[in-house]
């Protein structure tokens, strides 16, 4: 209607998680705290690998890219959200929450740069011998800087017909190109004797969950983008939310244990695999997951017990408990 009224948003408000000041204040200390560890270690990281020369290798090249991301993912929300437990003002400005969330994706996008990392062990494994030749300082430059610009890439899902059918290609290749790629370095991994140590130990357990992550939300997307009816059954709802924040969380801890590995194999090179036994690893592979577990299962269960009648549509592609 012409004469509708409308009027222009200049601002949002940030609510936060409680009103309780004594909550807020134990919040504020533990995000802080959690923040300043992440953001010394990864300039620590970033910064050891720049300045030893013994690290100027492809492998810790990218490693200190992650490093970067990783800080700067943290640093997005990491000072606002502890700054919003304490003042009273939390509004944002539209065009900063703007900001926010394209740097946000930008930087919480780190599959690509896991992708080429898996790339540069495959050819380190493959070809040792033409590694430095292969993945030379030129090829690794580039691959960074096609890996920053299409992170910013966002598909939007239309209506056309031809457009879906695009789409369900494009995404199929996608899903098997990691399940194929994630399913041979796990099986290479497990006949190759010369890779069973605790690096690549890890790398086989990211790379099961990565096919894990995948397939929770892949298949039923791809069927979506052919059907008419994109509907999912509430209890299919919940357990796709469920696994996909077990894998989720997973992934994210196994590149903190991978992280530490990495630490205890440039400071204790001599007694890294002392350091590291097979046991500890295992360890921590277990408390991996049954954190991820329980994570999601308190997400999961906190969602679904809220009341949903307002609405059942989610405008996503799967169940999360933001959209939910």
């Amino acid at each position: 209607m012409d004469g509708e009224n409308c009027t222009s948003l200049r601002e949002f408000l940030l609510l936060g998680i409680s009103s309780s000041s004594a909550v807020k204040v134990t919040l504020f200390t533990t995000f802080l705290v959690i923040y300043l560890i992440i953001l010394f270690a990864n300039l620590r990281m970033t910064v050891l690998v720049r300045t030893d020369p013994q690290l100027h290798t492809s492998m810790y090249f990218f490693l200190s890219h992650l490093s970067f991301s990783d800080l700067c993912y943290s640093t997005v929300i990491g000072p606002r959200m502890p700054a919003g437990f304490l003042i009273k003002n939390k509004s944002i400005p539209f065009y900063g929450c703007a900001l926010q969330f394209l740097i946000f994706c930008n930087f919480a996008d780190s599959c690509l740069l896991l992708a080429v990392m898996a790339y540069d062990r495959y050819i380190a494994i493959s070809n040792p011998l033409l590694y430095t030749v292969k993945m030379s300082g030129k090829v690794c430059s580039l691959l960074i800087a096609l890996l920053y610009p299409s992170s910013t890439f966002n598909s939007c899902f239309l209506n056309s017909p031809r457009t879906r059918q695009g789409l369900f290609v494009l995404f199929l290749l996608v899903y098997g190109i990691t399940v194929v790629a994630s399913v041979g370095m796990i099986l290479l991994i497990k006949v190759d004797p010369r890779l069973h140590t605790p690096m690549y130990h890890f790398l086989s357990n990211l790379s099961f969950c990565d096919v894990c992550y995948s397939s929770t939300v892949s298949p039923k997307m791809l069927a979506d983008l052919l059907s008419e009816h994109k509907r999912i059954p509430f209890d299919l709802c919940a357990m796709q939310m469920y696994f996909w924040g077990t894998f989720a969380d997973v992934e994210c801890l196994m590149l903190a244990v991978m992280a530490y590995d990495h630490y205890v194999a440039i400071c204790n090179p001599l007694l890294y695999t002392v350091s590291m036994s097979r046991r500890l690893c295992a360890q921590q592979i277990s408390v991996v997951y049954v954190e991820g577990l329980v994570d999601s299962a308190i997400h999961t269960c906190c969602t679904f017990c809220l009341l949903f009648c307002s609405s059942d549509k989610i405008i996503h592609f799967l169940c999360t408990c933001i959209t939910l």
